[in-house]
């Protein structure tokens, strides 16, 4: 396990020559004009307006706090590990772990300090470790668990987690000491197996923790079971307000914070459930948006394409208030049919639309030889305004649809918002100033 600190960073970078080029081997192309060319389409020497810095190893981009962007870094042309930038300058402050074939680490979870999981292979040996850094960088504490793959949680003062020998654990966040640990045991062939428990969320001091079909739910304060709930096909996507909120592949459902069914509807081909906004819940079936009573499951409305229409569109969802303090539904949607253009539509939370714009072509604030492929990836709101993700580009708009600006990079895995947008590509890390 190797650790480097801002110091040891930079000793790197000066041997390399700039700022920034850590650990890059092999991920770049040459482009026509004998430049290096990554896969996300931009040059290192390419001068727009918008990109403010460029980190030019990939990673993700996870959040930003207190001027500081946290994410990963790739595996194959970084550490793996958890990485920390300079918001405003994209310098390496530090960088915490390597992997190696098959081990990986979580995203990090940032508070006080930054927690993140450790899993050793990806199928999984029963062997890992969660992790507690300073704001250096440098490790506060370490907790031997099985193989974690998926995102700690805190709350209440503690650092709960599920890893891949069949528990789940809650560390005290201060200190590491381990407070309790729960096994949950999977069914192999009849026989009891380990699995691999997921803590989906904590609230109101309970750990809403997902195995396969199962919903547990485990108090904070010891680790006791409170209730589960078996939903009978796996499940995919959960939300915790007052109600506990899930979908599996076929229906959508909610129980109370007591563990009591409220109600269940069948739905084919449920992808996600994206937000549960004022009594009403949004879940994506498909490639169409359904609207659902969250008192008793009765639909209020759908969004789908109108019937006959030769489409297979793609969509994405978020939600946000604007400024008038209404709440709206966002949905990035591509080419309804080879005549409708790809658009941004906002939505109140009745259905009905308050205003639209075409998903803008990159050509329009870019370069012409820039690809324009408009289908959406991911969608986000912050600040007054919307940001799209397609395949070729980070478009912004301002709330209203109006102030459209855009930025060419290509196979953007993640982005977050702060002073300024980042992304974060299989080539570099960008800061963008829209």
């Amino acid at each position: 396990m190797d650790e480097f600190t801002r110091r040891g960073v930079l000793r790197a970078v000066g041997a390399a020559g700039a700022v920034g080029t850590v650990a890059v081997a092999g991920c770049l192309d040459a482009s026509a004009d004998g430049s290096p060319k990554g896969d996300d389409g931009i040059d290192k020497d390419d001068d727009y307006d918008e990109i403010a810095w460029r980190y030019d190893t990939g990673g993700s981009v996870e959040t930003v706090r207190d001027g500081i962007l946290y994410g990963q870094e790739d595996f194959v042309d970084g550490t793996g590990g958890v990485l920390a930038l300079d918001a405003a300058t994209g310098e390496p402050e530090w960088r915490f772990g390597r992997t190696g074939g098959y081990s990986s680490y979580t995203a990090p979870v940032v508070d006080e300090f930054v927690y993140t999981g450790y899993g050793d292979d990806a199928i999984g040996s029963g062997s890992g470790s969660v992790y507690a850094l300073d704001d250096d960088g440098t490790e506060r504490w370490t907790g031997e668990t099985g193989s974690v793959y998926h995102r700690p949680r805190l709350a209440d003062g503690l650092l709960v987690v599920g890893s891949d020998d069949g528990a789940v654990r809650g560390f005290d966040r201060d200190s590491g000491d381990e407070r309790w640990t729960v096994s949950v045991e999977g069914e192999d062939a009849g026989e009891p197996a380990p699995t691999s428990p997921t803590v989906e969320t904590v609230a109101d001091g309970v750990a809403y923790v997902t195995d396969d079909e199962t919903l547990y739910a485990f108090d904070l304060a010891n680790g006791d079971e409170r209730w589960r709930y078996d939903a009978e096909n796996r499940l995919s996507s959960l939300t915790v307000t007052d109600t506990v909120y899930f979908t599996t592949r076929d229906c959508v459902g909610a129980i109370s914070v007591d563990g009591t069914e409220r109600w269940t509807i069948e739905l084919d081909s449920v992808k996600r459930l994206r937000a549960v906004v004022r009594g009403t819940v949004f879940v994506v079936r498909g490639d169409d948006l359904f609207a659902i009573d969250a008192a008793d499951g009765t639909e209020r409305w759908s969004d789908e394409p109108d019937a006959g229409a030769d489409t297979d569109r793609t969509i994405r969802i978020a939600a946000g208030a604007e400024t008038d303090g209404d709440e709206r539904i966002y949905i990035a949607s591509d080419a309804d049919s080879d005549s409708d253009p790809a658009t941004l539509r906002a939505l109140a939370l009745d259905g009905d639309e308050r205003w639209s714009t075409a998903l803008g072509d990159v050509k329009e604030s870019t370069k012409p030889e820039a690809k324009t492929e408009t289908e959406p990836r991911s969608i986000s709101t912050a600040d007054g305004s919307v940001y799209v993700v397609t395949a070729d580009a980070i478009h912004r708009y301002a709330f209203g649809g109006e102030n459209h600006s855009a930025v060419p990079i290509a196979d953007i895995w993640s982005h977050a918002v702060g002073e300024l947008a980042y992304v974060g590509t299989r080539d570099a890390v960008y800061g963008l100033r829209f």
